[in-house]
């Protein structure tokens, strides 16, 4: 809904692990916890309705954890176009029951900038698996991530083949029917995406933190998807994700992660999420909560994102 006479826009929704079932799936610790590339599913859906389609960047600023027995409400706040063709957005959740003067039960989850000019694409090999890459075993990989704490259901194990390719690796996704429908890209294929990243990480190791996303574009794709992760730095990954026919599924610029978070540790920390305050290169910060959420939340259209923020947050 736009916000009085103001190009500004407010979206509202509810999440629950009930409502969304898909989300049980993926637990950190043992707390349900919603995965990051939902959160930028949902803004990207957002952007989209608006000319924006682009996730210029995104900050995650604190986990969405999921009770068993509770709902949550989301509110995505979209600013105006600033001289740059760009809208900061902000991303929130609280309690049903809540007041407005309850401020500390309402969270901030993500903010950064939505915008219109995407990464450049870079072409896939032209066979697959790419010629001359080795194959990497994943039949373990699962496992050793649990024991890092990163507990993947079977809806978020769809790393089906892995291959190298010098720096880069490449992988083979499926995501099962079972996740559901309604979504141009699911949030749970973008997440099974990121995984090609982790083949490296050993049972017992730390737990990668995750902190932005920066130039996302999301295409369309169902439940068969091929990744290519690139390393841009220790701390950054690019992820472009195709179909079969190799058209767009989803491109990451950069994908990022800050800080980590030792096996023994079953909260998060204080720090997580701190960062620049103003995202991306604007000079404005994200606008703070106001007002509470709708009672009616968008409605979608078959084939395309969601008009409801029906996913959202961190991602193991």
């Amino acid at each position: 809904m736009p916000l009085g006479d103001r190009d500004e826009w407010m979206f509202t929704g509810r999440v629950s692990a009930q409502a969304q079932p898909w989300l049980a799936d993926h637990s950190v610790f043992g707390a349900v916890v919603m995965p990051g590339a939902a959160l930028v599913e949902l803004a990207a859906a957002t952007g989209e309705q608006l000319g924006a389609p682009v996730v210029d960047e995104l900050v995650l600023q604190a986990p969405l954890v999921l009770a068993a027995d509770e709902a949550r409400l989301l509110q995505v706040r979209v600013g105006e176009v600033d001289p740059d063709g760009r809208r900061e957005v902000a991303i929130y959740s609280r309690q049903p029951h809540a007041t407005v003067a309850d401020a500390s039960r309402v969270s901030c989850h993500a903010r950064g900038w939505l915008g219109t000019a995407p990464a450049a694409a870079l072409p896939f090999p032209p066979s697959w698996p790419p010629a001359g890459a080795t194959p990497v075993p994943v039949d373990a990989l699962y496992g050793r991530l649990a024991e890092a704490g990163c507990e993947y259901g079977p809806i978020f194990q769809g790393v089906r083949a892995a291959w190298r390719d010098g720096a880069d690796v490449y992988t083979e996704l499926t995501v099962p029917d079972e996740a559901g429908a309604g979504f141009g890209v699911h949030p749970a294929l973008l997440d099974v995406a990121l995984h090609g990243a982790l083949l490296d990480k050993q049972a017992g190791s730390a737990t990668d933190l995750p902190f932005s996303w920066s130039g996302v574009l999301l295409g369309s794709g169902s439940g068969r998807a091929r990744a290519r992760i690139s390393r841009v730095d220790d701390t950054t990954v690019r992820i472009d994700v195709v179909d079969d026919a190799g058209a767009l599924v989803a491109t990451v610029a950069k994908r990022s992660s800050s800080g980590r978070l030792a096996p023994a540790r079953r909260c998060w920390p204080s720090g997580w999420g701190s960062g620049p305050a103003r995202p991306g290169t604007g000079s404005r910060s994200p606008p703070p909560p106001t007002g509470s959420p709708g009672s009616r939340p968008p409605t979608s259209k078959a084939g395309s994102r969601p008009r409801s923020p029906n996913s959202a947050a961190p991602r193991c």
